[in-house]
């Protein structure tokens, strides 16, 4: 409509033209009376006004790269539609055809072709207003003004949403000309820079061709290699582009970025339906689990991941009698991994590990429910509730001033009663006496449950070996004393044959089996 109205002005119109001859023969007829006829005027030669030029060609120009967009998003899905297709064609023993499509893809750059689709587009529909701007100035400067300010802020935001992505690797907002931008501004970027650079080194030949000319090598040398870093780093920008950027900087993001996502993820409504809570808890690797539960308190009404823990615990030991067996064996298994991962030496934080036990101990403090944990018939169950406990009276020994009720637990733990073990920090020999105690009531604890084929899961081995690794003080799995732990496992498996446990023979026979294999695959190494 708007071309139809604006190509006219390119030609002369008729109706000035008519007009134009009307007033002529008005002006001979007039001249009869008096036998005089009027001067003949030149009809001047029609021109069209640049303004109307200028419209007519944007315009024309929007109308064209619109057809022309259209087109090529038809001929796009053709492309997609024959790869789609030629791929759902193939069969199992043609994955080399489907080899080859992809990498076509990759060598013809599909993804940029793909990319630049809603391009034309954009740029149709800035001629298009720049052309109805120069139009309106022909006919109301007034609404020509209005249109001009609306359709600036309107470019403002779109230049905005252009450039944000290329100072911001995370920024969400982009417009088909970032990527443009992005490959322009770090060519002029490397331009300019190499110039400068080029600069500094002829300076520094000048200089060391004439020392009297007062140039600080130092400082053109630290400007030079300073200089050819912005260089490396804008060859790496162009080369790997706005969006493999984004990737390049997710990997070397901290790793605060995974903390403030997940905690994210934990104020989401969805974690309060069934099962999803756990599935969630269990997905998280262990070093992110461990950060996650030293964080700071957060603003009121946000859950942490210790809350969701201790709620998810505290829930599956008090729906015992409600929950299947098998349910309630998989909720408690990864409660328990998530607190064995958290309160294992090698796990605690360096800022505030007290905090971490602390909270770890608030769930195992209560004994009734925790010695049914202890004797439990599932391994899994056994052997995590007991390696938590271990390093929890690990922890409550080294103290300063263990509480009455922490000394009274330590003892349920290690089965002995108080005149038996008597909690005497001043003596000499009291550490390694309960480290013993604690040792012993682990050891003697878990493999009462354990079948002949030893553990049935490597993670329960893992479990095992780990704090028995901690509790004989051998270090822990980043810096373990392999010899400190060959001897201390072997001297304990001498003292279980002559001691007086009801199991005893069979625990020294299966801690000979596992750890006579373990030492002897260390010694050999891979094969």
């Amino acid at each position: 409509m708007f071309i139809v109205e604006s190509y006219k002005k390119l030609s002369p119109d008729s109706g000035d033209r008519t007009t134009s001859l009307l007033t002529h023969i008005s002006q001979q007829l007039a001249g009869f009376p008096n036998n005089t006829s009027p001067p003949t005027q030149d009809t001047p030669a029609f021109s069209p006004t640049l303004a109307i030029l200028f419209v007519n060609a944007f315009w024309f120009l929007s109308l064209v790269i619109a057809i022309v967009s259209a087109f090529y998003l038809m001929l796009v899905q053709q492309w997609i539609r024959r790869y789609t297709q030629t791929l759902a064609e193939l069969t199992r023993d043609q994955d080399r055809v489907r080899s080859c499509l992809f990498l076509g893809t990759q060598k013809y750059r599909m993804s940029h072709a793909i990319g630049l689709i809603p391009l034309p587009l954009h740029i149709s529909v800035f001629l298009f207003f720049a052309g109805l701007i120069i139009f309106l100035f022909t006919i109301s400067r007034a609404i020509a003004i209005v249109l001009t300010v609306a359709v600036g802020v309107i470019g403002a935001l779109y230049l905005a949403l252009t450039i944000l992505p290329s100072t911001d690797d995370v920024c969400p907002y982009f417009t088909p000309m970032s990527d443009l931008w992005w490959y322009l501004q770090h060519t002029i970027s490397s331009a300019a820079v190499s110039g400068c650079h080029w600069i500094v080194n002829l300076n520094q030949i000048c200089n060391r061709s004439v020392p009297d000319l007062g140039a600080r090598p130092g400082r053109l040398s630290n400007l030079s290699e300073s200089l050819k870093d912005i260089i490396e780093r804008n060859r790496l920008h162009l080369k790997v582009g706005l969006r493999g950027n984004i990737f390049r900087h997710a990997k070397t993001a901290p790793v605060d970025v995974d903390l403030s996502t997940l905690t994210w993820l934990l104020q989401r409504p969805i974690m309060g339906e069934k099962g999803k809570l756990q599935t969630f808890i269990n997905s998280i690797p262990p070093q992110i689990l461990v950060q996650l539960s030293s964080l700071d308190a957060l603003p009121s009404g946000k859950k942490t991941i210790r809350a969701h823990l201790l709620n998810l615990f505290q829930g599956c030991l008090g729906n015992k009698d409600k929950l299947e067996e098998t349910e309630l064996s998989q909720c408690l298994q990864i409660c328990l991994d998530a607190f064995y991962q958290i309160v294992k030496p090698s796990s605690l934080p360096g800022k505030d590990p007290e905090m971490v036990l602390q909270f770890v101990w608030s769930n195992f403090k209560d004994l009734d429910p925790v010695r049914k944990l202890w004797d439990d018939n599932d391994p899994a169950i056994r052997i995590f509730s007991r390696a938590i406990c271990a390093h929890l009276s690990r922890n409550i020994l080294r103290k300063s001033k263990p509480t009455k009720p922490e000394q009274s637990w330590l003892r349920e733990f290690v089965g002995r009663k108080p005149e038996d073990a008597i909690f005497d920090p001043q003596s000499s020999n009291h550490l390694s006496t309960w480290d013993h105690f604690i040792l012993e009531s682990f050891v003697f604890g878990v493999f009462p449950c354990i079948n002949d084929g030893l553990f049935v899961k490597p993670e329960h081995a893992t479990c095992f070996v780990e704090t028995l690794a901690v509790l004989m003080n051998a270090g822990n799995p980043g810096g373990l004393s392999k010899e400190i732990f060959s001897e201390e496992i072997f001297s304990f498996i001498e003292w279980a044959k002559e001691s007086d446990h009801e199991h005893h023979d069979e625990v020294a026979a299966k801690l000979d089996q596992l750890f006579s294999k373990f030492f002897a695959d260390e010694h050999q190494g891979p094969s």
